[in-house]
């Protein structure tokens, strides 16, 4: 026992005559949907007026349910295939700005306040660094690996890129045990 849920769209078909590969959800007594390709035939009276119709009905639910997940696998797939591309390009160009600031510490004579930012930059760029890995994971098929960091380095970091070159100071207080 099942119950259509476009009982009348069905019907209008049979008006028009024989229906082949109908495809429709019904819901079991128990709730569950099942998919189904309907083949029938409107039975007629001596009247031309449809009073029934003979068919077969093929249970297609887990046909349906194959292709719903091989269309997320194919998402999945392109979705790792561009994060893959992106994550090569970045992983260039970090490493052409990771050398030359390394090539500028190692000829400073003296300590500078540009060093300064040379360090801050050469730390954003391992952080972009370990990103592109992770990125390089995921295009793979792989899990990003979870870990530790220290919170309050991060924003701290974070806070004097962001105001760089602007006349607006920050503090910022986090507790020790964070």
């Amino acid at each position: 026992n099942l119950i259509v849920r476009d009982l009348t769209t069905f019907q209008e078909y049979l008006k028009g005559g024989r229906v082949k590969d109908y495809h429709t959800i019904y819901l079991s007594k128990t709730g569950q949907e099942v998919h189904l390709s309907l083949n029938a035939v409107p039975i007629r009276n001596a009247q031309n007026e449809m009073i029934g119709a003979r068919g077969t009905a093929h249970n297609i639910t887990q046909i349906k349910l194959m292709e719903e997940e091989m269309n997320k696998y194919s998402k999945l797939e392109s979705l790792g295939i561009l994060a893959g591309g992106i994550a090569h390009d970045f992983n260039n160009l970090l490493t052409g700005i990771s050398g030359n600031i390394s090539l500028a510490l190692l000829a400073a004579n003296e300590p500078a306040d540009g060093e300064i930012y040379l360090h801050e930059a050469e730390s954003a760029l391992r952080r972009a660094s370990k990103l592109t890995n992770q990125l390089l994971i995921f295009s793979k098929g792989g899990v990003p690996s979870m870990e530790k960091v220290e919170i309050a380095q991060i924003i701290k970091e974070s806070t004097r890129f962001i105001l760089r070159g602007s006349n607006v100071m920050s503090k910022v207080v986090i507790v020790d045990d964070l």
